[in-house]
Order: C-alpha cells, then sequence, then structure tokens
C-alpha cells in the first residue's frame, strides 16, 4: 500500500512537471 501511494505521488509529481514543461515550450514557442 504504502510503496503503491509513493509511485502515485511520483507520476502526479511528474505530470505536474511535464505540464510545466509544456507550458515554458509554449512560452518559448
Amino acid at each position: 500500500m504504502r510503496s503503491g501511494f509513493a509511485i502515485t505521488h511520483a507520476q502526479k509529481q511528474e505530470l505536474k512537471a511535464h505540464r510545466m514543461g509544456l507550458s515554458n515550450l509554449a512560452r518559448f514557442k
């Protein structure tokens, strides 16, 4: 259970970073 939560938490953080990266790319363009 704990490891599963950690994985989902990491995925959420990755998703956030991915969204921020996309917005940054859009700004540069």
